[in-house]
C-alpha cells in the first residue's frame, strides 16, 4: 500500500495496512549527520514512514513576512488565504482550501 493509499483509508475511516505515520520535519543537521546527507523523502523511504513533506516558505506561516502570497497551488488543490491580523506577533489567517472533493476550512 502507498502512503497516499494508507492515508486516504484512514481518512475515509477504512482500515489501512498499518497507521499513517510520519515526522513533522527532518532538520538538515540530522539529515547530514546521520543519514548520509539523504534528503527529506529519502530519509522517510530509508525509515518507513509516509512522506509528508512541507515547503514551509509556501505555506503562510505566521513568522515569514508575506508568505502566504506565495503558496503553492495546483489545478485540483488551492488554499484561499485571509489575513484576518498581519502583525507578526499574533499573525492570524484563515484558510479555505479547495479540493475536488469539497472544501475544508
Amino acid at each position: 500500500m502507498t502512503s497516499k493509499e494508507r492515508m486516504m483509508r484512514a481518512l475515509h475511516r477504512e482500515k489501512p495496512d498499518r497507521l499513517p505515520a510520519t515526522v513533522h520535519q527532518w532538520q538538515g543537521y540530522h539529515l547530514n549527520r546521520y543519514m548520509g546527507g539523504a534528503d527529506a523523502l529519502d530519509a522517510f523511504r530509508m525509515c518507513g514512514l509516509d512522506a509528508a513533506i512541507q515547503y514551509f516558505e509556501a505555506m503562510g506561516q505566521f513568522w515569514i513576512p508575506d508568505a502566504e502570497k506565495h503558496a503553492v497551488q495546483s489545478a485540483d488543490w488551492r488554499d484561499d488565504m485571509v489575513v484576518v491580523d498581519g502583525n507578526l506577533d499574533h499573525k492570524v489567517i484563515h484558510h479555505t482550501v479547495v479540493t475536488p472533493g469539497g472544501n475544508l476550512t
